[in-house]
């Protein structure tokens, strides 16, 4: 097939970077320094950081997240109200949810953060609803955000890079908005379309033909891509300018692409398992296909293998994953709410299922070595991923503060890694009459943080918002008589700047 000249130019495409087989398979490679033209290579390698956001629906209570309040911290003395303690010197059981113990945080305490004390700052810290632009760093319109544009929009449009963005239940609509984009301010707002599937997402990072689709047909539709490519892999491996350690890279990548294709396979929703209703009985209709999830843990495990092989050979820098999903059978996302569950640690359990899914894909990614890194460092290393929910609390007060935040990966070293960081003001300043409102930072500060950290500068981002800067900035509360109302203020001259201490170099 014929690539375009624009395209080889504009992506730095060089016939070593893909192999090309039966079908017009394409199957796009890792860097291969002994294959590319110096020029190209020297373009490519450096530090690219990737981002994933991964935002879960509804909320959950402080205290299953966080360690006792009576702990000892450090003051950051370069900023008010910013403490923290290594993740390390505080055991392997951290709260309810952190526990290192358990295998899927196994590996990760250097290289995560858990943050606590961010409000979104809007005037007003009781939602009537649930806040679906907290990506945006803003609250005004709830399900229909006013201002603004989510974190993974504003990177992928300033700087130019592909994203991918996908949902754990096709049929479950209850995440679907997390991800906006308003081509100017004010402008209308651009829900960004989300892959249903782990095989969809396969299709779209390794495409047959041209397109974005697969255009194969007859015996070659069912074949492995590594197989198709075949005879193409063997005539770079017989290359003799292929250096013996990027064989190894060539060998391992291809490998992994192997076993993601062929797990899924093995994963697919047998036709006679299918649920399927006549009109007469119709409660909901599954028809086949990516319409079934046999396992939501099996496709979180493939959506990591193929976030983390799209990220190692570039085919994109930014993912954001949609949550409904709290448990390998459960993806309807009703469990989460505040009648979902009896208590507030049987509730954290479910939000805690997400984490630790996201928490394996952290392990994926520091498990392979970045390709465009000279430096050694892993993939992680060179990410920043976010895990975070829509509310502060999974009480009935649908709190704005305190919203749930962990991060792994340092984004190219952009942000201090191992720590618990605590933003809330002491001696703590709670809300009157309220539960979990105990005033901290504004959230928007650390999405300005992975956004410094993907690469953009302030005249990139402060143009996404209400006018006063990035998200929105209301910094009072509607009960005038509440001490906690003007809290926010002091962080005037601050809301449009990256977190302190998080945030190295501020």
């Amino acid at each position: 097939m014929k690539l375009k000249s624009e395209l080889i130019k504009s992506r730095y495409l060089n016939r070593r970077q893909f192999l090309i087989g039966a079908g017009k398979t394409l199957l796009f490679l890792p860097p291969l320094a002994s294959l590319l033209p110096r020029e190209v290579f020297a373009e490519m390698i450096g530090t690219k950081t990737r981002i994933v956001t991964a935002i879960g629906v509804y909320g959950v209570n402080p205290k299953p997240r966080y360690p006792e309040d009576t702990i000892p911290m450090n003051q950051f003395m370069g900023a008010d109200h910013t403490y923290y303690k290594k993740l390390s010197e505080m055991g392997k059981k951290i709260s309810h949810m952190i526990d290192f113990n358990n295998p899927a945080l196994a590996g990760l305490e250097a290289k995560m953060n858990l943050i606590r004390g961010l409000d979104i700052v809007a005037g007003t810290y009781v939602n009537g609803g649930h806040n679906f632009s907290i990506l945006s760093g803003t609250l005004k319109g709830q399900y229909e955000p006013v201002y603004g544009a989510s974190i993974d929009t504003i990177i992928e449009n300033e700087l130019g890079v592909r994203a991918i963005r996908m949902k754990t239940d096709p049929r479950n609509k209850k995440a679907d908005g997390f991800s906006f984009y308003r081509r100017s301010p004010g402008g209308a707002r651009q829900v960004s379309s989300l892959i249903t599937g782990d095989e969809a997402l396969f299709n779209k990072l390794f495409p047959s033909g041209s397109n974005s689709e697969p255009t194969d047909s007859g015996p070659t539709r069912d074949m492995l891509i590594v197989d198709k490519v075949l005879k193409d892999l063997n005539q770079l491996k017989n290359n003799k300018r292929i250096s013996s350690s990027d064989l190894i890279k060539l060998e391992e990548y291809i490998t992994s692409v192997h076993e993601v294709q062929k797990r899924m396979i093995a994963n697919r929703m047998p036709a006679s398992e299918q649920v399927t209703c006549n009109e007469t009985s119709l409660d909901f209709q599954v028809s086949g296909g990516s319409s079934s999830v046999k396992s939501y843990e099996k496709l979180y495990e493939n959506y990591g293998d193929l976030i983390t092989l799209a990220m190692q050979c570039d085919r994109a820098r930014i993912a954001h994953i949609a949550n409904t999903a709290s448990s390998d059978v459960d993806g309807n996302g009703n469990s989460f709410h505040h009648d979902g569950a009896p208590n507030e640690n049987a509730q954290a359990d479910k939000q805690m299922w997400f984490l630790h899914r996201i928490a394996r894909l952290a392990q994926k990614l520091d498990a392979v070595q970045d390709p465009f890194d000279s430096d050694g460092k892993t993939l992680l290393d060179n990410s920043l991923v976010l895990w975070t929910n829509q509310l502060g609390s999974w009480s009935t007060s649908h709190s704005m503060c305190q919203i749930p935040a962990i991060t792994f990966g340092s984004g190219g070293g952009n942000l201090r890694t191992g720590y618990f960081v605590d933003y809330r003001k002491r001696p703590f300043l709670t809300a009157k009459g309220w539960d979990h409102h105990t005033m901290g930072r504004p959230y928007k500060q650390l999405l300005i943080s992975i956004m410094e950290a993907a690469g953009l500068s302030s005249n990139q981002y402060l143009k996404y918002g209400d006018g006063n800067g990035f998200g929105e900035w209301q910094p009072y509360w509607e009960k005038a008589k509440d001490p906690a109302r003007t809290h926010h203020q002091m962080f005037n001259s601050e809301h449009n700047k990256p977190l302190p201490f998080l945030s190295m170099g501020v």
